[in-house]
């Protein structure tokens, strides 16, 4: 039997929609795949799909519930990340891309995108390109290693907890620390 679209591409969205303390989406398309079956580059297509709409959602609300809870400096930084980052919208792609290429949860990002007010352009086409494979690579070693994937989605993973307060901690250092500031000093020593 193959697995239902409809109920994947819903939990998928949700799954990313959610800022933290959530599954990572790759372990379930792998539950999904080993479970129900079917073709894994149309269950990775539509994950990656499914995950991107998710983070657009997140990067959309994560501004305006986010800024509300700013004070000046973090505001600074917001706008001097902004500006210096739309600049360079190749850089945006590619280090998004490349992150999406691992399994590490991307949620900071796109709460720091969404907070900041990017384009969300190419951050979201390097997203989507970098989990498209990673998923597809991710299922095809979860068909080998089925064993671990029971293990994965288990509650009992403290992994996944570190890694969503490593996110949260992240992403409170953004807008704790005075970037504008960092990137002066960094300018004055390269003249």
């Amino acid at each position: 039997m193959a697995f239902d679209p409809i109920f994947v591409a819903f939990a998928v969205i949700v799954l990313n929609a959610v800022p933290a303390f959530m599954p990572p989406t790759w372990v379930f398309l792998a539950y999904i795949h080993l479970t129900s079956g079917g073709d894994l580059l149309s269950l990775a297509l539509l994950g990656a799909v499914c995950s991107t709409i998710g983070r657009i959602i997140l990067a959309k609300w994560s501004g305006p519930l986010v800024g509300a809870f700013m004070n000046k400096p973090m505001r600074s930084n917001a706008e001097f990340a902004q500006k210096e980052l739309s600049r360079k919208p190749f850089a945006s792609f590619l280090f998004t891309f490349l992150y999406a290429l691992s399994p590490f949860p991307s949620n900071a990002i796109f709460i720091l995108a969404g907070t900041a007010g990017l384009r969300l352009a190419p951050i979201i086409s390097g997203f989507f390109l970098g989990r498209l494979i990673s998923y597809y690579a991710l299922l095809v070693a979860a068909g080998f290693t089925a064993d671990a994937v029971g293990s994965q989605l288990s509650l009992e993973g403290n992994y996944r907890w570190l890694l969503d307060i490593a996110g949260i901690a992240a992403t409170l250092v953004f807008f704790l620390v005075d970037w504008k500031e960092i990137a002066d000093k960094f300018r004055e020593k390269k003249r």
